[in-house]
């Protein structure tokens, strides 16, 4: 079997408690040939993680976009129970490209895509 390159999306609103819980998802599907990435916490981890900085949000969209647009994931997994103005963009832009499936993994998650898909139909 293919190991597949997990993009786990997660919206950063409180940064000690989001980054926390992303790190734990992080390391509970490593393995079973599953590499589970979260690039935009690396712009979290070099400053102040209880501040969300313009610099801090704009690399971690940069490098975010990136692993779409570049097709460095296989697919997008949606975790939390509502989605930031940069998750929400993050998913429009991976929608829009087409190529990585993006996958609800908490009943929230698949209630605001269902109501994403109906707002913005393909």
């Amino acid at each position: 079997m293919k190991t597949k390159i997990i993009f786990v999306a997660h919206a950063i609103t409180n940064p000690n408690e989001d980054i926390a819980k992303v790190l734990r998802i992080l390391m509970s599907l490593q393995g079973n040939n599953i590499i589970a990435v979260a690039p935009y916490l690396n712009s979290h981890m070099y400053g102040d993680w209880t501040k969300n900085t313009s610099q801090s949000i704009e690399n971690a969209q940069e490098i975010s976009k990136r692993y779409i647009l570049d097709n460095f994931c296989d697919e997008m997994w949606l975790y939390g129970n509502s989605m930031d103005n940069h998750m929400l963009e993050l998913v429009a832009l991976t929608k829009k490209i087409g190529r990585v499936p993006i996958l609800p993994k908490t009943p929230e998650m698949k209630l605001l895509l269902e109501e994403l898909a109906r707002k913005f139909p393909e």
